[in-house]
């Protein structure tokens, strides 16, 4: 994340930001994964056990049966699944969260940059850092309130 400052409170911010980035794009793919496959998942069983339907209406067999109602689970499970863990609505919140770190990071690095362009106009201040460690409080404490808002909607759901 961009050259070393003097301010070591400034480095440490920078080093935070960029682990809490890794996490949350870590946090990305393993959902991105997860919706892939349960969504995949849910299509294909229910694909498969609308023909397994057609079938058996002219076959009426009891294994094909069977096998249908297998398979009529299997898809109500992975969509269940999806709609319980909301993988979309996570890699949205992550996304966000993401960007907004990045910007953060953007915004520090282009103030670093100024001050080495203009060290007598410039000068990172201590107030300078507070406000970025501020701004990176807000972006992790919204993320937590979306987590805790869906929680709730969950928690009221299932009452």
């Amino acid at each position: 994340m961009g050259t070393n400052h003097d301010l070591k409170c400034l480095a440490e911010l920078e080093l935070q930001i960029g682990k809490r980035i890794n996490e949350f794009n870590s946090k990305r793919a393993k959902n991105q994964k997860h919706n892939q496959f349960y969504s995949l998942a849910h299509i294909l069983l229910g694909a498969l056990t609308t023909l397994l339907i057609a079938v058996n209406s002219k076959l009426s067999l009891f294994p094909i049966t069977v096998i249908t109602m297998t398979t009529s689970t299997l898809a109500s499970v992975a969509g269940q699944l999806l709609s319980t863990y909301m993988y979309k609505e996570r890699l949205t919140m992550n996304i966000a969260t993401i960007c907004a770190l990045y910007e953060l990071s953007h915004a520090i690095n282009m103030d670093k940059r100024k001050e080495e362009d203009d060290k007598v106009k410039y000068k990172i201040t201590l107030e300078k850092v507070e406000s970025y460690n501020s701004q990176y409080q807000q972006i992790l404490n919204s993320a937590n309130g979306q987590w805790q808002n869906y929680f709730q909607q969950t928690k009221t759901l299932k009452k």
